[in-house]
């Protein structure tokens, strides 16, 4: 019988703007049914915008308290979440 696991697992992706991080979240939750959360859709979801760009420090704060809010959330029921976008503004990661 297998064991179950107490223990959850965070995958977190960054890398260079259309480098294939949200396909590879997609791909992941497919396959392990983790909960994806991601910043460029908080943003979207919030109309501030899509992918960072030009976006105020203070929205950017605002992204990662929803952010982490989610992955606490998600973490404390003990599933498997990605994060997409790993707090890493767009002109540093690019």
């Amino acid at each position: 019988m297998r064991q179950p696991r107490i223990m959850s697992r965070m995958f977190l992706l960054c890398g260079p703007a259309y480098s294939g991080k949200s396909t590879l979240a997609c791909a992941l939750n497919a396959r392990l049914d983790a909960t994806v959360v991601s910043l460029d859709e908080i943003n979207e979801n919030r109309e501030a915008g899509f992918g960072g760009d030009g976006l105020a420090d203070e929205v950017w704060a605002e992204t990662l308290e929803i952010a982490l809010d989610r992955l606490q959330g998600v973490m404390q029921s003990g599933g498997d979440v990605v994060v997409d976008d790993t707090n890493c503004y767009r002109w540093l990661r690019d």
